[in-house]
C-alpha cells in the first residue's frame, strides 16, 4: 500500500490542452490554391520525351493565384530538351517557357543539365 501512495504522488497530472478558438481558421479557402502531383506529372508525361528525364519539379503560386512550374530537366543530347520546350509551348496545360540556366555533361554527370520555367494551367 505505501508503495502504490509514494508512486501516485510523484506523478504528474495529464496535461490540459485548450481547444482553438473559433474565431482563427486554420485553413483559408478563398486563398489557397490546390496542387495535384498526380495530374502534374501525367500531364507532363504527355509533352516529354522519351529520353529527357526530369530530376526536379517545384510549383510556385503567384499572388495571382495562377501556377508555373520551375523543373530541372536533362538529357544526353541538347535537342530532346528543345523538343520538349517546343511541345511544352503548343499544349494546352502548358505556356510559356523560360530556360533560366543549362549546364554541359561533365566526368560526375552525363546530362547536360536545364533549369527551365513554364507556365501551367491545371484544370481542377
Amino acid at each position: 500500500m505505501k508503495r502504490s501512495k509514494r508512486a501516485s504522488k510523484w506523478r504528474r497530472p495529464a496535461p490540459k490542452y485548450r481547444p482553438l478558438p473559433p474565431s482563427k481558421p486554420a485553413w483559408n479557402p478563398r486563398c489557397a490554391v490546390l496542387i495535384s502531383w498526380t495530374r502534374i506529372f501525367g500531364e507532363l508525361e504527355q509533352v516529354l520525351p522519351h529520353n529527357v528525364r526530369i530530376i526536379s519539379v517545384r510549383p510556385q503560386v503567384t499572388p495571382q493565384n495562377e501556377i508555373y512550374l520551375e523543373m530541372v530537366v536533362g538529357s544526353l543530347a541538347p535537342e530532346p530538351i528543345i523538343e520538349m520546350l517546343m511541345r511544352l509551348e503548343s499544349s494546352e496545360q502548358f505556356g510559356a517557357t523560360l530556360v533560366n540556366n543549362w549546364l554541359p555533361p561533365s566526368q560526375t554527370e552525363p546530362l547536360y543539365r536545364y533549369r527551365v520555367s513554364v507556365n501551367y494551367a491545371q484544370k481542377l
